[in-house]
């Protein structure tokens, strides 16, 4: 396979992940049906530019805009979104270059930090972008916005800092040998996780986009 249908084809996985994690994510969204404590598509956004380099964010992009047009059923809020999520990426996968370098393993604590660190401040640009479509097309008050950009950020960097060093660990290689009992304490553990947020996020939480 020559290297452009290469890329098309790995930007086209990173695309149909992006949009399996979103609607994965929104079946156990706080009602209406928009928020969502995690947002695995972030993670999976960051860690497919960090592995396939930049040259993927058509991707990101194409996974967050059917995502967010199933959502809204609006091109242009949904393409708003999408060019957020893609733009978040590319500026994620450039601060963990450049502040932790790759492979990107997380053996140290400074690295554990610095990437919390990055994952929170990357975090703000999808929201950020996406809540002038959606302030346009849900006319909500200005505490209601932030509420709403609050929620947005939290699910955002949650997705980050769970999933991406997930994925990272799994493509890259290591010493440590899968057995079936930490897979299967893995599955818990994550399933627990997921409950847990999903309880403590969803009492008493007014809905909004994801």
């Amino acid at each position: 396979m020559s290297g452009a249908w290469r890329s098309i084809a790995q930007a086209a996985f990173v695309a149909a992940a992006y949009f399996a994690a979103a609607k994965l994510a929104l079946l156990v969204a706080i009602p209406p049906g928009y928020a969502t404590a995690v947002w695995p598509g972030s993670g999976i956004a960051l860690a497919a530019l960090l592995l396939g380099g930049n040259r993927l964010w058509p991707g990101v992009w194409l996974g967050s805009f059917v995502a967010n047009f199933t959502i809204e059923g609006s091109v242009a809020a949904a393409a708003v979104i999408a060019t957020g999520s893609a733009f978040q990426a590319l500026v994620g996968a450039e601060l963990v270059r450049r502040h932790i370098g790759l492979p990107c393993r997380f053996g140290r604590p400074a690295d554990v930090v610095k990437f919390f660190g990055l994952a929170a401040l990357a975090a703000t640009i999808a929201p950020t972008c996406a809540l002038l479509p959606l302030g346009l097309a849900h006319p909500l008050p200005g505490i209601e916005l932030l509420r709403n950009w609050l929620t947005w950020w939290q699910g955002d960097a949650t997705g980050i800092v769970l999933i991406a060093p997930l994925v990272l660990c799994w493509a890259l290689p290591s010493g440590m040998r899968w057995s079936r009992a930490r897979v299967a304490e893995g599955i818990a553990f994550a399933a627990a996780l997921l409950a847990a947020t999903q309880v403590v996020f969803s009492a008493g939480s007014h809905g909004s986009p994801a």
